[in-house]
């Protein structure tokens, strides 16, 4: 038995549906087709195409926020690494309450897998050479916050108020710009 399957390409389907349309202009008149005329068919295709071409786009935009935010992610441990390495000399390599008040756990130092989690991380020592800055410029974090950490800790956390897929082309491209 034969068949007429549809192609899985898209652009081979609207191909087969440019020559329906051609057919229908040149012969619909004479093989009696009423309902499905070229008049009818040529917006609905036009439609079919517009929406590929927004889906592609999506397709696009979401690739491009995926790796905005995997490099926001990325600069967000290399900041949270080096922060640890400065602050480690004052506060210890073990667990602390002076750890915890950077939005460390209770009990562990260990850069976390979750993104909520150094972000609370990043706003703890954010606060804390916020403060530390005002109070004495001979923290040994300080410099560290003027060159560095006030540039990409917004950033980041700029990046992640942003979060999810709507618009993530737009969000992706302010995302880089910083």
């Amino acid at each position: 038995m034969a068949s007429n399957r549809l192609p899985d390409n898209n652009d081979k389907l609207f191909s087969l549906a440019d020559d329906m349309i051609d057919g229908l202009e040149k012969h619909g008149d004479e093989a009696g087709v009423k309902q499905f005329t070229e008049t009818v068919l040529t917006p609905k295709l036009a439609t079919a195409r517009a929406t590929q071409s927004t889906y592609d786009d999506a397709q696009i935009a979401e690739t491009e926020a995926t790796s905005a935010r995997n490099v926001a992610n990325s600069n967000t441990k290399g900041f949270i690494a080096d922060g640890k390495n400065v602050l480690g000399k004052a506060f210890g390599n073990k667990p602390s309450r002076d750890w915890e008040a950077l939005g460390d756990p209770a009990g562990s130092i260990v850069m976390s897998d979750s993104i909520v989690a150094r972000l609370a991380v990043l706003a703890g020592m954010r606060k804390f050479f916020d403060q530390e800055s005002r109070q004495s410029d001979q923290h040994r974090g300080h410099h560290l916050h003027r060159r560095a950490g006030g540039h990409v800790a917004q950033s980041i956390e700029r990046c992640a108020r942003r979060g999810g897929r709507a618009r993530a082309g737009q969000r992706a491209a302010r995302c880089r710009r910083g």
